[in-house]
């Protein structure tokens, strides 16, 4: 317990000096401006981590269908299919008549796509409502609101960096320093991650270089194959980095409130 008269000395929630009615955190060596307003409960518990795994457990399956469906393309750009265009015009022949049974994988590769389709709208829904929970539950004011944290990333050129300052400001925003500290810097797998989700919009440029100096179809191919393979090799590696993000902040949040109650 506390008074106005007595500092605490260690560092800790206690009853609010200010008569606020909350608890105001103390870091060791004075208030800071981090007040909770009489929780009995905290905002973030069991179903939020039960999120956080879920979360995790389907990127790492992203991380890892990613890096399978880059052996295709790798594959066909260290093998590149030769491509024989004709010189002459040809007289256009009659339309084959399907041979029975030469469909019978269309329902097959219809249902996969499907499926990943649905893995990643579950994905996605499960990543913004874990956002949304982490800066709804924020002990401190965010630089935008929980709602924002969402819509950022539908909005054009914006979700090219703000979805970013969003996270890195949720990690702060659990954080607790001393005053005349520096604040600890966002962890290096939060810059990793980012980097290599943009990396298909990062590695475009040199694609289109290189069809620009392709000598023929067949090296312009080749640059399709080669652009594709990066572009999922970067996306796994990208699933397998957000999934650290996902479990590195939602434990700084639950162990924050915690501490709280």
């Amino acid at each position: 317990m506390s008074t106005p008269g007595l500092q605490p000395q260690t560092a800790g929630w206690y009853p609010d000096p200010a008569g606020s009615g909350g608890q105001r955190w103390h870091d060791g060596q004075g208030w800071t401006g981090q007040v909770s307003m009489g929780i009995t409960k905290a905002p973030l518990g069991p179903g939020f981590a039960r999120l956080g795994d879920w979360l995790g457990r389907l990127l790492g399956v992203w991380g890892v269908l990613y890096l399978v469906l880059a052996a295709v393309p790798t594959w066909l750009w260290l093998n590149p299919p030769h491509l024989d265009l004709p010189t002459q015009p040809t007289q256009a022949a009659a339309p084959a008549t399907p041979a029975s049974g030469q469909l019978d994988g269309a329902p097959a590769a219809m249902w996969v796509a499907l499926a990943i389709c649905g893995l990643s709208l579950l994905t996605g829904v499960l990543w913004l409502i874990w956002q949304y929970q982490l800066a709804e539950a924020a002990p401190v004011a965010l630089r935008r609101s929980p709602g924002s944290h969402v819509w950022w990333w539908f909005v054009p050129f914006a979700n090219w960096w703000i979805p970013r300052s969003n996270i890195g400001n949720l990690w702060h925003a659990y954080g607790h320093q001393r005053r005349g500290e520096v604040a600890d810097p966002t962890p290096v797998v939060f810059s990793l991650w980012w980097t290599l989700w943009l990396a298909p919009l990062l590695l475009e440029p040199f694609f289109v270089l290189g069809l620009l100096r392709a000598s023929g179809v067949d090296e312009a191919v080749r640059s399709v194959f080669l652009y594709w393979a990066a572009s999922l090799v970067a996306g796994g590696l990208a699933a397998f980095a957000a999934r650290v993000v996902v479990r590195e902040l939602s434990w700084r949040a639950l162990v924050f409130w915690s501490q709280v109650v």
